[in-house]
C-alpha cells in the first residue's frame, strides 16, 4: 500500500511523492491521479513524474488548503478504506464545474471517477491494431468505459493524451548494431552474451513508459532485463543522433532529438518520437507500452 508525501513547490505547485520504491502499480496510480486532476478547475497542469506528480495552479485564484486536501484524498491507494464515505472528496463544492468533473468528485474510487468522466464526455473506447501498411481495425465501443489498450506501429501512430490508460502498445522498428549501435558489442561483452542474444533479449521485452524527461519526448522505460543493464559511458558523446536506442544503467530509452548523451548506444529507430508541429508533440506518453522490433541488418 503506497503512501505519499505532499509538499509545496514555490507558491504555485504541489508535489505528491510516493515514499516506496518505484513500481509499475505506483506509476499507474500516479497516471490516474494526473488524469483525474486535469478535470479540477483550479489545476492548470498535472505533470506525472517518476514516483511523483506535480500540480500547477494559480496561487491568486486557488484555495491551497482545499486543493491539498483533494490531492491527499486521491493519493489514497486503490481499495483502501480511509475511514470516510467518499474516497475522492467530501462532496460537491464547485458550482459551475462541468458534469465530468462533478461526477469525478462523487466517485468512490479513482477507477470509477475516470470511467464516469469518460462516459460524461461521450468518449469512445477504442482498440486499434495497425499494420506496417497502415491498415487499421477499429473495435470501438461507445459509452462509459475507459479507453483500452491498443496496438500501433510507430509509422501509423497518432500521439494522444497523457491520461489514456493503460496506454497503447507502440512497436518501434530498430536497426541494431553497426553505425546505428556503436556500443552494442561492448554491452554484449558486459552482459556475457553474443550480440545476437543481446538483440533477442532486448527486443523480446514489453517496456512501460514511466515518465518523460531529460529532453522533450524522451521516455524513461521500465522493464529492461537486468542482465542487459550497463553503466553509462565515462565520457558522454557530444552528439547522439535522433532515434538512437540506448541503455543507461537499468533503463533503456530512445533519444527523440540529437543531443549530448552518455548512454550506451545499441541501435536506432527511424520513428519520429518528438515533433513540435504535432499536437501533442510527443509520440509516447506515460502508461504507453513499447516493443522494439529488429528491422534489417546492422548498418
Amino acid at each position: 500500500m503506497t503512501a505519499f508525501e505532499i509538499f509545496e513547490l514555490g507558491d504555485h505547485a504541489l508535489v505528491a511523492t510516493a515514499v516506496d520504491a518505484v513500481s509499475f502499480e505506483t506509476q499507474r496510480h500516479i497516471w490516474r491521479i494526473a488524469e483525474l486532476a486535469r478535470a479540477w478547475p483550479d489545476v492548470e497542469e498535472a505533470i506525472p513524474g517518476m514516483n511523483n506528480i506535480t500540480l500547477v495552479f494559480d496561487p491568486l485564484a486557488t484555495d491551497l488548503g482545499a486543493l491539498r486536501a483533494r490531492l491527499e484524498r486521491v493519493c489514497v491507494p486503490f481499495g483502501a478504506d480511509d475511514g470516510t464515505d467518499d474516497a475522492i472528496e467530501d462532496g460537491p463544492e464547485a458550482d459551475g464545474r462541468d458534469a465530468a468533473a462533478q461526477r469525478a468528485s462523487d466517485a468512490d474510487t479513482l477507477d470509477e471517477a475516470l470511467a464516469d468522466a469518460s462516459g460524461a464526455a461521450g468518449s469512445t473506447s477504442t482498440s486499434t491494431s495497425a499494420s506496417r501498411s497502415g491498415t487499421t481495425r477499429d473495435t470501438g465501443r461507445a459509452g462509459g468505459t475507459r479507453k483500452r489498450a491498443s496496438r500501433t506501429h510507430a509509422d501509423d501512430a497518432e500521439p494522444h493524451d497523457l491520461g489514456d490508460a493503460p496506454g497503447r502498445l507502440i512497436e518501434l522498428p530498430v536497426h541494431y548494431g553497426g553505425v546505428d549501435g556503436p556500443d552494442i558489442e561492448a554491452v554484449a561483452r558486459h552482459a556475457g552474451l553474443s550480440v545476437e542474444a543481446l538483440i533477442e533479449r532486448h527486443a523480446q521485452t514489453e517496456y512501460t513508459v514511466y515518465f518523460l524527461g531529460f529532453q522533450p519526448g524522451f521516455a524513461y522505460l521500465g522493464g529492461l532485463d537486468p542482465a542487459l543493464a550497463a553503466p553509462r559511458r565515462k565520457e558522454p558523446r557530444v552528439r547522439v543522433p535522433a532515434g538512437s536506442v540506448g541503455i543507461g544503467g537499468a533503463q533503456t530509452g530512445v533519444y527523440p532529438t540529437a543531443s549530448p548523451g552518455g548512454w550506451q548506444l545499441i541501435g536506432r529507430t527511424p520513428a519520429t518520437l518528438f515533433d513540435a508541429e504535432r499536437d501533442p508533440p510527443s509520440l509516447l506518453a506515460p502508461g504507453d507500452r513499447v516493443r522494439f522490433v529488429p528491422s534489417g541488418g546492422a548498418r
